[in-house]
């Protein structure tokens, strides 16, 4: 029976998302995460150390964005060897990440004494 309604057009068939890489999710992520964090610090007293980041929210959202869409379209023409470079990657931005938050936390510290 339902051979026949797909046939005649009374159901359709299920369509096949587009699958986003697994990594590829991690990185965005992690893109979230340090974006966040990384605004978080800037509120504290924190500085922007990298030349090439803006410093405000928009501009690092637009910027992890066009980041972002570069790897995934490089992953998707060329999955086998993103699949060995993207765990790299994101183990460098998980490192970023932990940086932001070992930052925030001696801000905090300073932050804390000097209302002491």
């Amino acid at each position: 029976m339902l051979p026949e309604l797909l046939l005649a057009g009374a159901l359709k068939a299920p369509v096949d998302k587009p699958r986003i890489d697994p990594q590829i999710k991690k990185y965005i992520a992690l893109q979230i995460a340090d974006v966040a964090s990384t605004q978080y610090g800037l509120k504290l007293g924190g500085k922007e150390l990298n030349p090439v980041m803006p410093t405000g929210m928009l501009g690092m959202i637009a910027l992890k964005g066009i980041t972002t869409a570069v790897i995934h379209k490089i992953q998707k023409k060329h999955p086998e060897e993103m699949k060995k470079y993207m765990p790299y990657i994101n183990a460098f931005y998980g490192g970023i990440i932990a940086n932001n938050m070992i930052q925030i936390h001696k801000a905090k510290k300073a932050i804390n004494r000097a209302r002491r």
